[in-house]
C-alpha cells in the first residue's frame, strides 16, 4: 500500500491510539519498540491475518495485549460488545501511558468504528467528532450506514449508563 499510493500504513490519533492496516510480523517489534504498542485490536476476518501478522504468542513475547474479533470485511461491524471489550483495553493500554494499535486489512472501515467508538468514549465528543479527528489524520477511511449505525447504538449504551448512574444518585 505504501509503495503503490500515498497512503501511510498507520497514523497515530493520539498520544495512545494508532489505526493502521494489517500489520506484518516485521513490524511488531518496531511497533512495541519505537511506537510504545503494548495493546493491539485486530477487527479481521480469520484468513486474513493467518500467515501475515504476529501470531498471539509472538505479540505475548512482546509484552503485547491482543484482542481480536473475526469481523468480515465492507458491510460488517464490530458488535456493540466488541467494541466495549475493544475500548476497555485500549483504555487499560492507555491508563498505563501505552499505545493501542487498532487495525482491519487495509485500516478503512471496521477498525475506524473501533477507534471511534474509543473516541467517543474518552473525549464525550459525537460521532461525527469522532469521524473527523480520524479522517483528520486518515484521510481514506470509510464508514458506510452499517458502521455509523452500530456506533449509535454503542453511544446508547453510554447514555443509557449515564442514565442509569444519574438514577441511583
Amino acid at each position: 500500500m505504501e509503495k503503490l499510493s500515498s497512503r501511510e500504513w498507520y497514523n497515530r490519533i493520539d498520544d495512545n491510539l494508532i489505526i493502521g492496516a494489517i500489520p506484518f510480523k516485521s513490524m511488531a517489534q518496531p511497533l512495541q519498540e519505537v511506537e510504545n504498542v503494548r495493546g493491539v485490536v485486530s477487527v479481521n476476518e480469520d484468513f486474513e491475518r493467518w500467515y501475515t501478522t504476529p501470531s498471539d504468542e509472538e505479540w505475548t513475547e512482546l509484552g503485547v495485549e491482543l484482542l481480536h474479533f473475526n469481523v468480515g470485511d465492507y458491510v460488517h461491524t464490530p458488535t456493540v460488545d466488541e467494541l466495549k471489550q475493544a475500548v476497555a483495553l485500549i483504555s487499560k493500554i492507555a491508563d498505563l501511558g501505552h499505545t493501542t494499535y487498532v487495525h482491519c486489512k487495509a485500516g478503512r472501515t471496521r477498525s475506524a468504528t473501533v477507534c471511534a467508538a474509543y473516541l467517543i468514549t474518552k473525549e464525550k465528543i459525537s460521532i461525527e467528532e469522532a469521524v473527523k479527528k480520524i479522517a483528520d489524520v486518515r484521510h481514506h477511511i470509510v464508514l458506510r450506514e452499517v458502521h455509523l449505525s452500530v456506533l449509535r447504538d454503542y453511544e446508547a449504551t453510554l447514555e443509557g449508563n449515564a442514565t442509569t448512574d444519574e438514577s441511583s444518585m
